[in-house]
């Protein structure tokens, strides 16, 4: 749910002290780990302004004409409700946590209830907003092609060797041996890195044949960032040696850096766009309800 912190004040509405208890036990829980009666005196006090908060907002969404006719369904609120029981290790301490807090198994359903109604609200907000089109997201990224900006990648594969005293195949004498054994190979035939890596490499990449995939600079150890980005797509790297042990290096190809083409962003890019409007929507129709009142709020925001 949607919060505008500083258009709140800390006033619980007076009407409906379940949903603040319940806030209360969810905030106590998820910010701090604990029940409610074992926060000390900053903790409860920081908890019930975060619970005096929620409560608050969901009474002014709750009032309002977009909140008319929303159900949740039984099955919903079931799994919601057994989310919250699966933050206590025991049935038995999750009925003591609500009981101490003044609540019980009605009185929770009904708090989550209302919690789930303000989150369908919300979205119901949100969908007054349309997806942006394709047509929309091009303009944006014609208007904005400085924010798509890739920078320089290597497609990489990766074997490594490490070194373990505590084992007689890894000592550092036989993991040099090996290494280099494997370099040998490779410097023949370069195109049996995967094979090579498959069979020898103590990286969990061998799985896939030694593939790092597209990579870029400030991922991999320093020693090897400057091994990769010095070779030239189809070269083999020497061994290099980092604190985890012995590697090669195989460039399978180079993308410069450059501006990402529309076409392999175009679906995110609407996606993301599509939710930034929808999520200022949500942020303006809140605030304005909180500041002018659930009575006099209307569907569109000014």
């Amino acid at each position: 749910m949607t919060e505008v912190c500083n258009e709140v004040t800390s006033t619980v509405p007076t009407s409906d002290k379940i949903a603040h208890r319940y806030h209360l036990l969810v905030v106590a829980q998820e910010q701090f780990g604990r029940h409610v009666t074992e926060l000390d005196d900053e903790q409860r006090r920081q908890a019930e302004r975060v619970a005096a908060r929620k409560s608050v907002i969901e009474d002014k969404v709750l009032g309002t004409e977009m909140a008319v006719g929303v159900t949740i369904p039984e099955s919903i609120l079931d799994e919601a409700i057994e989310k919250v029981r699966a933050r206590y290790d025991s049935k038995d301490e999750f009925e003591q946590s609500i009981i101490a807090n003044g609540l019980n198994l009605a009185s929770l359903r009904k708090a989550i209830a209302q919690e789930l109604k303000v989150d369908a609200v919300m979205e119901r907000v949100a969908n007054q907003i349309p997806a942006t089109d394709e047509t929309e997201a091009g303009l944006y990224y014609y208007v904005n092609k400085d924010k798509f900006k890739r920078p320089e990648t290597r497609t990489a594969s990766h074997i490594l060797i490490t070194i373990n005293d505590d084992y007689p195949e890894n000592t550092r004498d036989n993991a040099q041996r090996t290494i280099n054994e494997i370099a040998v190979r490779l410097n023949k035939k370069k195109y049996s890195f995967s094979d090579q890596a498959s069979k020898h490499s103590e990286c969990p990449t061998a799985m896939n044949g030694g593939l790092l995939g597209k990579v870029k600079k400030g991922v991999l150890f320093p020693e090897l960032e400057r091994e990769l980005f010095s070779l030239k797509a189809g070269d083999l790297s020497a061994v290099i040696e980092t604190e985890v042990g012995l590697h090669l290096l195989f460039c399978h190809e180079i993308e410069p850096p450059g501006i990402m083409p529309l076409r392999e962003i175009l679906p995110r890019l609407c996606e993301k766009l599509t939710l930034d409007a929808r999520e200022k929507y949500q942020r303006q129709w809140l605030a304005k309800i909180l500041k002018t009142g659930a009575s006099e709020a209307t569907n569109e925001v000014a």
